[in-house]
């Protein structure tokens, strides 16, 4: 079974609790601390458990790379926790923070952040980003903003 979005690994015990000692659970999240905070979760779990901190996109080779062949399911919940939208992340609308727009809490240097998009990319490539990215048809109007 694979959860491409483990989040705070509420499916996952779920999910785990109905595999017997043969199955294998190999759970997605591109947020470190949701992978941590499900490794506590599912520490007792009776099948094998699989945590990967990357986004599922590179689920294919994380797969190869943790020798499952197949999977048997997939659930994909593509929402987004309270945690996730906290004012140090850099997603927030409504409270002060960075401009980061990422999950990872310790930056490298070179981690492209939102704060350097809107401050130093041209107004055209911010449209082609939003309107390819977001097929968002007031993709100018708002890089202008």
């Amino acid at each position: 079974m694979a959860d491409a979005t483990l989040g705070a690994a509420g499916h996952a015990k779920e999910i785990v609790r109905s595999l017997d000692e043969s199955g294998t659970y190999i759970g997605f999240d591109a947020d470190r601390e949701a992978v941590e905070m499900a490794r506590m979760t599912l520490k007792d779990a009776k099948p094998k458990v699989i945590l990967v901190n990357d986004n599922f996109r590179r689920m294919g080779a994380a797969l190869a790379r943790e020798g499952v062949p197949q999977i048997d399911a997939a659930l994909f919940d593509l929402g987004w926790r309270a945690e996730q939208l906290m004012p140090e992340r850099g997603f927030s609308f409504q409270h002060e923070g960075p401009l980061r727009m990422t999950y990872a809490k310790d930056l490298e240097p070179e981690t492209l952040t939102a704060h350097e998009i809107v401050n130093t990319w041209d107004e055209l490539s911010i449209a082609d980003v939003i309107y390819g990215w977001g097929e968002e048809r007031f993709a100018k109007r708002i890089a202008k903003a």
